[in-house]
């Protein structure tokens, strides 16, 4: 065993593909299991070394400081409208929560808890390959991942303690002959590699207008004040 842990804090590649086959098969056993949870939310939030033991911990998350969006993801798929959530009716609430567990955010609990040696800091940064071509001024930040706002090509290893990571991702304009194109998105986004909790893997298509890039930018700056703009406690 010890060979093994040892092998595995220096083949970061087969690390991440061990860990991101594992869960995908958790995603799929995810999509069966979750609608057993439904019932058992609150306990499961309340009782998670009871439950870790039955297993549906594992595909919950409770990251979040509020209960319903850890359940029903409505800071996000729920478009911070609280005050909505509240006025909707069962079924589209188990809608809501299908979509988000299952779907959206799946086994958030296994995949932190399988995010081995991916806390702290990148050291040793070695750049294969940087070119950011949006938005401009973070040419000298090569760990920043391409995403939604940051577009380009990044692939750079690094460590973290003694694990040695890779992280590899792009934002790109679609191809003119994707089909996706048709579809009216205008960019690919893939990510692969240490994150900073967990391993990431992404694969993604949308649409982006310099308008829609400032809202993304405008989100992700309400994201991070939601605890001042919430005033009701949605966790009763």
């Amino acid at each position: 065993m010890p060979k093994i842990e040892g092998m595995l804090k220096k083949s970061p590649f087969t690390r991440t593909y061990i860990i991101k086959f594992t869960e995908a098969i958790a995603y799929l056993l995810g999509l069966i299991i979750v609608p057993f949870m439904y019932p058992f939310k609150r306990s499961i939030s309340n009782n998670p070394k009871v439950w870790k033991w039955l297993l549906f911990y594992w595909f919950s998350n409770s990251d979040e400081d509020l209960f319903v969006d850890n359940w029903y993801g409505v800071y996000e798929i729920g478009d911070g409208d609280y005050e909505g959530f509240k006025k909707k009716n069962f079924i589209a609430k188990f809608i809501m929560f299908y979509r988000w567990v299952a779907i959206r955010n799946p086994h958030w609990e296994l995949k932190l808890a399988m995010g081995v040696g991916t806390i702290g800091k990148e050291e040793n940064v070695k750049i294969k390959k940087y070119e950011i071509t949006r938005p401009i001024g973070h040419e000298d930040q090569p760990t920043i991942w391409m995403n939604y706002t940051f577009h380009g090509v990044q692939n750079i290893r690094f460590n973290k303690g003694k694990y040695k990571h890779f992280r590899k991702s792009s934002t790109r304009p679609l191809k003119k002959w994707s089909p996706f194109k048709w579809l009216g998105f205008t960019h690919i986004n893939k990510m692969l590699g240490c994150g900073n909790t967990r391993y990431i893997s992404k694969l993604r298509v949308f649409k982006y207008t310099e308008e829609e890039g400032a809202v993304k930018i405008q989100w992700l700056v309400n994201r991070l004040l939601r605890k001042k703009r919430v005033k009701v406690d949605f966790n009763k």
